[in-house]
């Protein structure tokens, strides 16, 4: 199976395409306020460089966020149409699920993968490596570094912390976990390989998505909501 794959939920996007389960091409590129000028195009080159028709493309898999909010929406909504205009089935994943996914070989192994959500606070998540893959512990929120550096020290044994989140409040996490702190640099952002094996995993269970339902993981109300809020409270 032809599987593309693309995350966009941070400030660094990546696209992979798998063919029979072995990467055939990724590429990541940092992005500023162009992403929706340079997905589209990056996909093609993608695709052109290794010689693989759109056509012959037979799943999607968009990370879901949490994330950059604008980041998030870009990724999902240009899934969503890709699906809906060609038919091709769809599979969304959680964008921590796929940082986490990153030390499936730790079986056993505590990882809290970490984003910085700004405002003092990172989009953060607790995850169980097991034989098939990350097994949610705690659910992908928005908090202050130090709530989920407490929510993660809870567990008596060592927790590998990774994502931009971790890296700018690390001295939280250190506080917190002291010893069983286990950093892991260069996994600061989701891997689109990775990616694209955890949705083959859900195809494989019969499961997918409809493009007209998918949403992103926002894990908190945006800017515009939380100042609507606001003047409705005033």
């Amino acid at each position: 199976m032809r599987v593309l794959a693309l995350d966009t939920s941070t400030e660094v996007a990546g696209v992979a395409l798998l063919a029979e389960g072995r990467p055939r091409f990724s590429h990541s590129f940092l992005h500023r306020m162009d992403l929706s000028q340079r997905l589209l195009p990056s996909l093609q080159w993608l695709l052109a460089g290794t010689g693989v028709p759109f056509s012959s493309i037979e799943a999607l898999v968009v990370g879901r966020g949490p994330g950059s909010f604008t980041g998030v929406r870009i990724g999902v909504t240009t899934a969503k149409v890709l699906a809906q205009v060609t038919g091709i089935p769809l599979v969304g994943v959680g964008t921590l699920a796929a940082m986490a996914a990153a030390f499936e070989a730790c079986r056993g192994l505590l990882v809290c993968p970490a984003i910085d959500a700004r405002k003092h606070e990172v989009y953060g998540a607790l995850y169980r490596m097991g034989e098939e893959g990350p097994v949610e512990v705690l659910a992908p929120r928005a908090m202050p570094a130090e709530a989920l550096a407490r929510c993660a020290a809870e567990y008596d044994e060592p927790v590998a912390v990774c994502g931009t989140g971790a890296a700018r409040y690390r001295a939280a996490l250190e506080a917190a976990l002291g010893t069983r702190l286990r950093a892991a640099p260069g996994h600061d952002f989701p891997d689109p390989v990775v990616l694209a094996h955890l949705g083959l995993r859900r195809l494989a269970r019969g499961e997918r998505d409809d493009p007209l339902a998918l949403v992103p993981i926002y894990a908190r109300p945006s800017e515009a909501e939380r100042n609507l809020q606001a003047s409705g409270q005033a």
